[in-house]
Parts: structure tokens; C-alpha cells; sequence
């Protein structure tokens, strides 16, 4: 029983409702109630009333909850956090309610999110409904059936039954994106908010396009390309910002949206071992009634087969994504109890102040020391149209900045702690990120990272090390292209050298990426271009001897790619037939593991087209992408100092 979570229905909540005692909806990000609540009116064949409160709704909500007493009308006020100020008002109306002897059709419904000056009075006296996504394929479809009102009539038990099966087609899809989100960075690039808004737009529509007339249209014989650009693109669609996650978005409605769906237990793809398929709609529990819907046959059939909990298979997703998801939940969880243990340190023991005393003095230590720009200049004069020196000025410059900025942080926090000095604001955060082993915020203005602090700094010595290298050594035969903080100036330069070359525009040009046999050969810089190394593959593992993306090995979650030849040619005007027929995955080249846009800078670089055994579908369920940076052992560093925090707390003896 406690495994099985049923969902709530609003006609449960209404029977043990009373007219003196209010229904409120607790929102969720993405959840509106407002058009359930609006049909379960109509059914109950009573008005609906509804306000979105906010600035100048005050007299307006009075008003109707007065008439709504007398008249015995339902009265739903909308967004009750965005009239705070208001609320008092209405909790004294709402003690007043049993002394006013409403009519008994009369309910007052509100919906809010969670606000710390909501009144206590309001929630203790009211039915609390939480309008959240339940976790699971199961539950969400549950859902999604549970709002669905038995009131659609159709012209032929045909009609029905392709709209009974079409309509299981889109509470899957609508599940799976819901569900996706648990992925983490290998599921959405950002956390859209799919709510039910979405799934009944997408429900009429689905109703019209499944009537024997559309269906047996001469005219118009396949009418599944406008079901899937209407769904995909138009309605859920709408809420989609990334272009790589429109991407998957597509390839969803493609899975789900086609001919196949109308075949009688359908089974979505990725699940033909799996105990998931659309019940039977050639039989019913009511034969009898062969043009209604009977969404309760299709709850009672789903509950009884579908699994509670769910593999990555459904998802198109590989173990490791979950493996992935589990270690990102495990790491936000260690530092929850840092943020909550005590920073006390027991007697006996060094004080908080000369631990990080320590700490601050080791990362002065191992602080790599600012290039000198002028001598740097002055050695590269002779390369004065080579773009390459360029980057490499710019590069040393905004690393000069970091170093400095970081430099003067350590030595500040020294002489704070130690009284020479104030403790800013910005001072105190950076101490606080010291202790927790995490990179001060000031000092990722240059480059994006979620790298533990030890591993950051050691991460920047390598940069350093690179670039240090390049100025006083040459161009490099290998460039780590991880080391840049602008990446795609780096390949801008290259694109700019090579039109420079041929005397073309640079817009003429794009790379083709060339995977050598081998990197131990190359002693020298490439004639074009450049080669590259620094990029990881996730959700994906590389044949290097076919040169082709093959299935990742378990716990493996992400992989080192070999040298790339990042070669600039002419963009060709006739597509090679042969080279377009063969299998490619457009991967996208993320900067660091968080693939949305953060502060403005995107995370995106460019894509690189890879060889693959499946097709480009089966790697976009998957979430393959290439990194720059990685997230190294997270959690490894949040247990570590997750442990020194429990050591150093004292114990009640």
C-alpha cells in the first residue's frame, strides 16, 4: 500500500469537501489547476468564479466571495502568494463562513505556492492538495487518466478506439518528459515545466485527428507529420529554448506519433521487453458502450501491469544515466548535512581559523605565478597577422586577471582572519567556500567549473602550464583545447587563418574533424588547422578502430576521445551521397557539465558530427554530448569533507 501511490481525483476531494470548509491547491513550478477546476465545474453543472489575485484584485475577490454565499457559485481564487497583504482579509472571512450559513453548492477553492507569511489559520482549516507530478511512468499516467472526464462521444467504436489508443500514446509522451527530468544534465539541458495545460491542449487535438473522416481522408492520407509538428513543435514545443532539446523533443513525437500507435496493445519503443503496452481496446469491462472512452478500464488495466518503478530503457537512456543522476542526488544530499552540521571544532583540536589558515596557505603555495605580458608580446611581434597570437594574448590576459583576483583573495582572507583587516561580505562567502571545499564565486568569472576546489586548482596549473608552454616554446604540435576560456575563439582563429590562406571569406569555410590513426606520430603542428585533444565523450563510448560511437561499458560515464583534427575546407555546394548515407550523430560540445546557458555564457561550443551503429534518434535519447571540463569525484569530495566535518564535531559524552 505504501509502495502504490494512487493519485488524488477532484471529485474525491470535492465529496469530502463542505461549504464551510475551503479547498486549496499547494503549486508546484509548471502546475496550473485552472482548467481542471474549470471542467469539473462544468460536469458538476455549477459556475465556476475564478480571480488571479494580485495588485488591485482585493474588492473584486470580496465581492464574488460574497455573492458566491449567496448564490451558492464556486469561487476560486488564483495565486494567493501574490496578494499576501490580502490574505488577512480572507482569513477573517473565512472564520466568519459558519456564522454566515452558506448555500450547499457553495465552495471556495484557492491555490498558492509555498510562502513563508501564508496564514497558518487558512491551511489548518482547509483540504490541502498538493499539485505536484507524482515520481514514475505509472503514476504520472495514472494522473493524466485520473483527470480525464468519460464525456467524450464518438461518432463509431472505431473513432474510439484510435482515439483511446492515440490518447495512451500521449500520456507516454507526456510521462516520459515529465520523467526525463530525473536524468539530470543526460535528460534536459534546462527543467522545463510540462503541465497539464500541455497535455489537454495536445488531447483535443488528438481527438480531432483520429475521426474516420480525417483518418480516411483522400485528401490528406497521413496526418501524422501535423500531429507530431503540432505536438512537438507548437505545444510542448513552446516552452522549449534549447535547440538541442527540441531536438529530442522531435524524436519523442516521432516514437510515439506515428502508424504503429493505432496497432491494438501497442508497445512504445524501447519496451519490447518491458510489461509496458496499451491495454487492450478491442475489450472492454463495459463491451456494451463501444463509443465512450471509459478512462477507469485503462487505470484499473495499467495499475494492475505497470511496474512502480521504472529502467532507463523506456527513456531510450543507458544504466550509467541513472548511475550519473544518483551520484548528483547523492552529492546535493552530503551537502545539505554540511550546510546543516555545526562548524564547531572540539577542544583539542586546531580551530576552524587555523585549518583554513592552512588551507589557504597550501593554495598560495601551488598558485601558479602571472605570465609577464609585455616580454610575451614582445617575443610574439614577428606573428602579427598569425589570428593564433591573438588567442594566446587574450587568453594570458584574462588568466592574469583570475590569478591576480585569486592571489589577492588568499592573502586578504590571511590578514583577515589573523585581524589586520575587515571581513567583507565577499570575504565571508569566499571563507565559507574554502571550508566547504568548493570554488569561490568570484573566481569562476573567467571560465565555467563545478569542480571540487582541489581539483580546480589543479585543473588551473595544468591551463597554465599549457599556455606557458605555447608563449615561450612555439605553437604547440597538440593543443588542449580545454584549456581555453574562450574555446570558440580558438576555432574562430583557426577558420580566419585558413581564409586568409586561400584568400576566401571566412564564411566559405567549416571543419571537417579527422580522427588520426594515431597521436604519437604527430611531433608537429598540423598544415591546416590544428589538432586537438581535451574532449570527453558521455553516454557514449568511442571505437577508436572504427572511429564510430558504440554502447558506453557500465560505470564508465564518460570516456577521453582521442586527437581530433579540427581541418578547415570549403564548405561543398553538392552533398557526397555516399558520406550523407552513412550513419552520423550531430554531438554537441558542451564547455563543462552543465549544458544550459549560466549568466549569459552558453555552455554550448559547436557540434561534431560522429560515425555511430544506431542512428542519430538513438544517441539523442541518450544525451551524448562531448565535454571540455568534467566534474571530477563530486561526490568523492563531498564524502571526504563530509567526514572532516564529523571528526572535528564535538560529541555529547
Amino acid at each position: 500500500a505504501f509502495v502504490d501511490n494512487r493519485p488524488v481525483t477532484l471529485t474525491e476531494i470535492y465529496d469530502d469537501s463542505t461549504p464551510i470548509i475551503p479547498i486549496i491547491f499547494i503549486l508546484s513550478p509548471g502546475v496550473d489547476p485552472s482548467e481542471l477546476l474549470q471542467n469539473f465545474a462544468k460536469s458538476k453543472g455549477t459556475t465556476l468564479k475564478p480571480i488571479s489575485l494580485g495588485q488591485g484584485q482585493a474588492d473584486s475577490a470580496t465581492k464574488n466571495f460574497e455573492e458566491g454565499i449567496q448564490k451558492g457559485n464556486w469561487v476560486f481564487f488564483a495565486n494567493c502568494h501574490l496578494s499576501i497583504s490580502w490574505l488577512p482579509k480572507l482569513e477573517s472571512l473565512i472564520e466568519k463562513l459558519p456564522h454566515k450559513k452558506p448555500s450547499e453548492s457553495f465552495r471556495l477553492f484557492m491555490s498558492s505556492a509555498p510562502h513563508e507569511k501564508f496564514p497558518i489559520s487558512i491551511l489548518q482549516k482547509s483540504i490541502k492538495m498538493t499539485c505536484e507530478a507524482p515520481t514514475g511512468i505509472r503514476a504520472n499516467i495514472l494522473r493524466m487518466y485520473g483527470n480525464i472526464e468519460d464525456k467524450e462521444d464518438f461518432a463509431t467504436p472505431n473513432e474510439r478506439k484510435n482515439f483511446a489508443r492515440l490518447l495512451f500514446g500521449l500520456t507516454w509522451f507526456h510521462s516520459i518528459l515529465v520523467e526525463r527530468k530525473k536524468f539530470k544534465t543526460l535528460g534536459w539541458n534546462f527543467p522545463y515545466d510540462f503541465n497539464d495545460s500541455d497535455f489537454l491542449v495536445c488531447k483535443d487535438l488528438i481527438a480531432h485527428y483520429t475521426t474516420d473522416k480525417v483518418m480516411d481522408s483522400k485528401e490528406n492520407p497521413s496526418p501524422w507529420p501535423a500531429i507530431q509538428e503540432l505536438i512537438a513543435d507548437c505545444n510542448y514545443g513552446g516552452r522549449v529554448t534549447d535547440d538541442i532539446d527540441r531536438r529530442l523533443l522531435r524524436v519523442y513525437s516521432k516514437d510515439y506519433f506515428r502508424p504503429e500507435v493505432l496497432i491494438n496493445m501497442w508497445k512504445p519503443i524501447n519496451c519490447e521487453e518491458l510489461p509496458y503496452a496499451c491495454p487492450d481496446t478491442n475489450t472492454q469491462k463495459n463491451p456494451e458502450d463501444e463509443k465512450r472512452l471509459n478512462p477507469k478500464y485503462f487505470v484499473d488495466v495499467i495499475s494492475e501491469t505497470f511496474p512502480t518503478i521504472d529502467s532507463p530503457d523506456p527513456f531510450g537512456q543507458h544504466v550509467n544515466a541513472e548511475i550519473s543522476s544518483r551520484i548528483l542526488d547523492s552529492n546535493y544530499l552530503l551537502d545539505c548535512f554540511l550546510v546543516l552540521q555545526p562548524k564547531v571544532i572540539g577542544s583539542g583540536e586546531d580551530s576552524v581559523e587555523d585549518i583554513v589558515l592552512k588551507t589557504i596557505q597550501d593554495l598560495i603555495e601551488v598558485l601558479p605565478e602571472e605570465f609577464d605580458i609585455e616580454e610575451i608580446k614582445f617575443k610574439w611581434k614577428s606573428q602579427q597577422d598569425n589570428p593564433l597570437r591573438v588567442v594566446l594574448i587574450q587568453e594570458i590576459q584574462r588568466y592574469n586577471v583570475l590569478l591576480s583576483k585569486v592571489s589577492k583573495s588568499l592573502f586578504d582572507l590571511q590578514k583577515g582572519i589573523k585581524g589586520f583587516i575587515v571581513i567583507t561580505p565577499e570575504l565571508e562567502d569566499t571563507l565559507a567556500r574554502i571550508q566547504d571545499n568548493k570554488v569561490p564565486e568570484p573566481w569562476l568569472s573567467s571560465y565555467l567549473s563545478i569542480k571540487p576546489l582541489g581539483y580546480w586548482m589543479r585543473d588551473l596549473k595544468e591551463r597554465i602550464q599549457f599556455l606557458h608552454k605555447w608563449a615561450y616554446q612555439g605553437y604547440p604540435a597538440i593543443y588542449n583545447i580545454s584549456s581555453f576560456t574562450y574555446p570558440t575563439g580558438f576555432t574562430t582563429a583557426l577558420l580566419q587563418r585558413h581564409a586568409r590562406k586561400l584568400r576566401v571569406s571566412i564564411d566559405w569555410l567549416h571543419f571537417e574533424f579527422i580522427f588520426p590513426s594515431s597521436d604519437k606520430n604527430i611531433t608537429e603542428s598540423a598544415r591546416d588547422g590544428a589538432y586537438v585533444l581535451g574532449l570527453h565523450l558521455e553516454g557514449a563510448k568511442w571505437n577508436s578502430e572504427d572511429t564510430m560511437l558504440i554502447e558506453p561499458e557500465t560505470m564508465k560515464l564518460t570516456v577521453p576521445l582521442p586527437v581530433i583534427h579540427f581541418k578547415p575546407v570549403l564548405k561543398k555546394k553538392k552533398v557526397d551521397t555516399k558520406k550523407d548515407m552513412m550513419k552520423t550523430y550531430e554531438c554537441p560540445v558542451y564547455y563543462y557539465p552543465i549544458r544550459a546557458t549560466v549568466g549569459g555564457r552558453e555552455s554550448l561550443m559547436f557540434k561534431i558530427p560522429l560515425k555511430c551503429d544506431h542512428d542519430s534518434d538513438y544517441w539523442a535519447r541518450r544525451g551524448t554530448a562531448i565535454l571540455m571540463s568534467l566534474a571530477e569525484q563530486i561526490l568523492t569530495s563531498s564524502f571526504r569533507q563530509f567526514r572532516l566535518l564529523l571528526e572535528h564535531t564535538p560529541q555529547k559524552k
